[in-house]
């Protein structure tokens, strides 16, 4: 990055359905007029598009599935940057997945995430944004069936449309007691028998299924796909897979080599059972990602606010919850912290280093419904107030202090000055 410096606002993720164009109420207006000051705006497409491909849906429940005008919408309020990464990416197929990719190109949006193959998947969307070459990196983080992650084609079989992925190998910790009687159950059960009669066939269904023996080390465990560990106590535990961590810390490198801007997106429901902790392996990965080239992180997935990080003169937003949440159905969505979150502006000098993040909290729906518990007329986000903004900056104060970030809150607003 390099130059008079850039700003870039990020919002929650946009799981936009409806038209919100002709919305009445002027503080919705007002996040436009916040986003458009910003150089770069940036969100996370939360649905499949469902466009000239066609499709059938993939779930037998709720699916994501939005009319091509969303993407109108989101232009008109300012966004320019959109990742097409997440569990809705899929929820109509390759055909999904390729008239997305077609309607937001048509748009012209800057995006990643999603491609004919996994080799353009997991390529960084580049475009030029004011003069300044702009990379997006965008990464589903699961967990989702491989169906669903982009492939790309060898001899025998054709390219997969599809998801770029960063798989979670999750494990569980236990006691040395408690593993060893896993692995007496296990042998009683016969799953090494099991597995060798697979083998024996030629079978190659057996590969990354409760099937495969993977123990590697005396205190370490495969029960029928779940892995358990010795640890000093009970906790879940998430790896990184290497091939896709190699793949994605590649791509970010690249991107780096030509852009002034590089911006980061991961996706992910791999979520603590307290929503607000932040899983280790989150932490883990985002500091890769600076490393590796990135001028900012985003990520979405747990539908609320979760701690802001600096490292290494570059900011981490784990979780800016949701911008617009709409839903076929009655929401079930009931806890407050799902309808409240922050217009995040981060503001960078010539050098590329952070020089302020700006917080404006809004409230989707507006303080009105959600003091009402009115979930019926929640389309669009608007402004907080400063007293109910004040609360909102206050609670994602002491989710960030963990990483030592302070947020000065004036009338309202929030500011993090490294």
């Amino acid at each position: 990055m390099s130059g008079t410096g850039v700003s870039i606002a990020a919002v929650g993720q946009a799981a936009i359905k409806r038209e919100v164009r002709g919305n009445p109420e002027t503080q919705f207006w007002a996040i436009r007029d916040l986003l458009k000051k910003a150089d770069i705006a940036f969100t996370n497409l939360e649905a499949t598009i469902q466009g000239a491909y066609g499709g059938w849906p993939t779930k037998a429940g709720y699916v994501g599935i939005s009319p091509p005008y969303v993407l109108d919408a989101l232009k008109e309020l300012g966004f320019n940057v959109l990742s097409l990464a997440n569990n809705h990416s899929f929820d109509l197929g390759p055909n999904g997945v390729l008239s997305t990719i077609e309607e937001t190109e048509r748009r012209g949006f800057i995006h990643a995430g999603l491609g004919r193959d996994l080799a353009s998947a997991a390529r960084a969307g580049h475009g030029t944004i004011d003069g300044r070459r702009v990379a997006l990196i965008a990464i589903d983080g699961g967990p989702a069936p491989e169906a669903a992650l982009a492939k790309d084609a060898t001899e025998k079989v054709a390219a997969r449309p599809g998801l770029n992925h960063q798989r979670i190998q999750p494990a569980f910790s236990v006691t040395p007691e408690e593993l060893g009687m896993l692995k007496r159950i296990k042998d009683e059960l016969g799953h090494e028998r099991m597995v060798s009669r697979f083998r024996n066939l030629n079978s190659k269904n057996s590969k990354g299924s409760f099937l495969e023996v993977v123990d590697v080390a005396n205190d370490e465990l495969n029960f029928y796909g779940m892995r358990f560990q010795v640890g000093e106590r009970h906790e879940r535990l998430g790896g990184l897979n290497p091939d896709d961590l190699k793949r994605n810390l590649a791509a970010i490198a690249e991107a780096r080599k030509s852009a002034d801007v590089v911006i980061v997106y991961l996706h992910h429901h791999h979520w603590e059972a307290d929503w607000e902790a932040i899983p280790n392996w989150t932490k883990q990965f985002a500091h890769a990602c600076i490393d590796a080239g990135a001028d900012i992180y985003v990520s979405h997935g747990v539908p609320m606010l979760l701690g802001i990080e600096v490292y290494r003169h570059k900011p981490i937003f784990y979780s800016l919850g949701n911008f617009i949440f709409h839903s076929f159905n009655p929401t079930t969505w009931f806890h407050d912290n799902v309808w409240r979150s922050v217009v995040a502006t981060s503001r960078f000098d010539g050098e590329g280093r952070l020089s302020e993040i700006q917080l404006d909290p809004i409230v989707v729906g507006g303080e009105a419904a959600l003091t009402a518990k009115d979930f019926s007329n929640r389309e669009v986000p608007v402004l907080a107030t400063p007293e109910y903004g004040s609360q909102v900056l206050s609670h994602l104060g002491k989710l960030s202090a963990e990483f030592g970030t302070q947020i000065a809150i004036d009338n309202g607003r929030g500011f993090i000055r490294p």
